[in-house]
């Protein structure tokens, strides 16, 4: 029982980004203008949406946003991020797409940001399926992306939980993208044994599902000891005390508190629907295995071209389940991030170290440039000499 209490906790930060409130410089309730306020203090050159809104999407109240490129358009990419994550959070990849020539598309799932979410007490992330959030993305992309009416390339990028879900989503809807990359996904995580999936079953059975999995906690928790708000504006970001649950998302500091700083003032404007998500309960525990099991070896439709970044240190998912699902697939290539042992790579590839999150958009290079992810490949060994890449 307490190995099984370890392994939930591993798994409790899959695609994990919790908070922890102290006092907030001011309150953001999620809309366009309250973004334009706050980006003007705290990151003044995050670039600003055209549309920030909340819709009802396959019966619920889904938050979208919309950012459209100034430079000479080359397509639209629809941004899928991951577990507890929120649309404000992956503000740096939406820059680097629009100075690419692409116009982003992106939502916060149902059940975390400011989505509707699923269960009376808001901060316990729940999912009755995960085939619910395949419905709610193609509903997304069939009312609001429409991308057939869009010239250009329509390319798909998911982080971690969201990349699980885009490689689903492709498998069931094999047309809709051109090509897809994807950080650190979600295919595979330490927790993931026998004896812990039968005990989520057991206590799914039971009637545990809409309660935390055993060793997590119910509120979101920071990665930081400050007041991340504070600390971007004086310029004093530190590590925590106690670091090491920061540094398995990203050694970049600085990304972390731009992500905390949200949430600080997301917490102040409304206690009880804000942007941090607590514990994944027992069911979205359940749902997951059953989806990863689900997903690989069952990926035979998918025959864009696919590039998977991801850290060998990744420590909330495995790097071993991202080769196997890339060589399962047509059309593949996996780059494995080149870092420095004293300061390996996280799981947070998009805000990780400049260095590091840099090769992710050499690969994004690759992947736009050419129809073919072994060439992909090619052009990726260019730059790096350690690259691992699934046989075509």
């Amino acid at each position: 029982m307490t190995r099984f209490i370890q392994t939930m906790v591993a798994l409790a930060t899959v695609v994990s980004f919790g908070y922890c409130f102290t006092a907030s410089a001011g309150a953001y309730d999620g809309s366009r203008q309250a973004f334009i306020d706050h980006v003007k203090i705290y990151a003044p050159n995050a670039p600003i949406p055209s549309e920030l809104k909340v819709k009802e999407m396959n019966g619920a109240a889904i938050r979208y946003g919309v950012w459209h490129t100034q430079q000479p358009r080359q397509g639209l990419v629809v941004f899928l991020s991951g577990r507890t994550e929120f649309i404000e959070k992956n503000i740096p990849a939406y820059t680097e797409l629009l100075t690419r020539g692409f116009d982003v598309y992106t939502f916060d799932w149902r059940g975390q940001g400011l989505s509707e979410r699923v269960l009376s007490h808001s901060e316990l992330g729940h999912i009755d399926d995960f085939e619910t959030f395949i419905a709610d993305l193609h509903v997304f992309v069939q009312d609001i992306v429409k991308p057939e009416t869009h010239p250009g390339l329509t390319l798909l990028l998911g982080h971690s939980m969201g990349g699980h879900l885009g490689l689903r989503y492709m498998n069931q809807y094999p047309h809709v993208f051109d090509r897809a990359q994807f950080s650190s996904p979600m295919m595979g995580v330490s927790a993931n044994s026998w004896a812990s999936r039968q005990f989520a079953g057991f206590l799914n059975w039971a009637g545990w599902g809409r309660s935390c999995a055993p060793g997590t906690e119910p509120v979101w928790q920071s990665y930081l000891d400050e007041n991340a708000c504070e600390g971007i504006l004086k310029g004093t970001v530190s590590l925590p005390e106690k670091p090491n649950q920061a540094l398995l998302y990203s050694n970049n500091l600085n990304h972390l508190a731009q992500a905390s700083c949200w949430v600080e003032q997301s917490l102040a404007n409304n206690p009880r629907h804000h942007l941090g998500l607590g514990c994944p309960t027992v069911g979205w525990v359940k749902e997951a295995f059953n989806s990863m099991a689900d997903t690989m070896g069952n990926l035979d439709k998918v025959k864009a071209p696919v590039i998977i970044v991801g850290a060998s240190s990744d420590k909330v998912v495995t790097f071993d389940a991202q080769q196997q699902v890339c060589d399962e697939l047509a059309n593949c290539c996996l780059w494995q991030i080149q870092d420095k042992p004293e300061k390996p790579a996280a799981h947070e590839v998009l805000i990780e170290l400049d260095d590091y999150a840099q090769q992710f958009w050499i690969a994004f290079e690759a992947l736009t440039h050419g129809s073919d992810a072994g060439c992909a490949c090619a052009e990726i060994r260019d730059h790096y000499q350690h690259l691992q890449c699934s046989a075509l």
